[in-house]
């Protein structure tokens, strides 16, 4: 049996998004949860899209080094170490590789609409996301924890 996100009710995603809905709720810090309440969905969307038949190879290579990131122990911000405070990196990773991807390279929206296992369109919560992470930059992260992100994207 699976949900209407094709997940198994008992799958990582599931578990993982309802550890970082109970840490919202008992620590309550806006700033942080309205960014890392979206990891898991945009991380299943980034898994989605590299197996993706109609995402061209290199923008899958790009896509899995986010990837990558994402489930590496040792990032700018461990998991390990900060818990759920950790995902904020991970957030900013994921957040400015989707906005690359959806934007600078063009890809037709409903490729991402049909790998979205999130509520609400995956263009208005990337948007959004990056806006708010934008925004939010300096208490999120030090200076050069989101240099070194923002780097990796000015490349492109």
């Amino acid at each position: 049996m699976t949900d209407n996100k094709g997940l198994p009710p008992d799958s990582w995603y599931h578990k993982w998004r309802g550890r970082v809905h109970s840490w919202v709720q008992r620590k309550g810090n806006s700033n942080i949860a309205g960014v890392v309440l979206f990891v898991p969905d945009l991380f299943v969307l980034l898994t989605r899209l590299i197996h993706d038949k109609r995402v061209p190879v290199l923008l899958k290579a790009r896509l899995a080094l986010a990837a990558a990131y994402v489930i590496n122990p040792f990032d700018f911000i461990p998991e390990g170490l900060t818990g759920v405070i950790g995902l904020t990196d991970d957030a900013g990773v994921l957040a400015l590789t989707l906005f690359w991807f959806a934007n600078i390279k063009n890809i037709d929206p409903q490729i991402l609409r049909d790998n979205w296992a999130g509520e609400n369109d995956p263009l208005e919560v990337i948007h959004h996301l990056h806006q708010r992470i934008i925004e939010n930059a300096d208490t999120l992260f030090n200076r050069k924890i989101w240099t070194a992100i923002g780097s990796q994207f000015s490349k492109s």
